[in-house]
């Protein structure tokens, strides 16, 4: 699984998955839509992280929590492009 994953949301849908015990997201550009960064479960079910909920454009926030898979969820989409950067890293890739 890679650690980190790039890309833009022109339309609803999800990033790749990555994983790690920390994550840092960035956002940028300009768009009118909610973008979610979302925990898997260990049941399999994609959790959204509470206050991980953005619609303004441009914004950084790191996470940390046990070792888990991350993604981002734009879960709705009017316009523009929103360009998202979600990395993850485990303890041993931090020392």
């Amino acid at each position: 699984m890679p650690a980190s994953t790039y890309g833009s949301f022109t339309s609803t849908g999800q990033s790749a998955v990555v994983h790690g015990d920390n994550v840092d997201v960035l956002i940028s550009g300009t768009f009118t839509a909610s973008v979610t960064l979302q925990a898997e479960d260990a049941q399999g079910n994609w959790i959204d992280v509470p206050a991980q909920s953005h619609t303004a454009p441009a914004f950084a926030n790191s996470v940390s929590a046990g070792a888990r898979n991350w993604r981002l969820n734009c879960s709705a989409y009017t316009s523009g492009t929103a360009v998202y950067e979600l990395s993850a890293a485990t303890r041993l890739n931090r020392r």
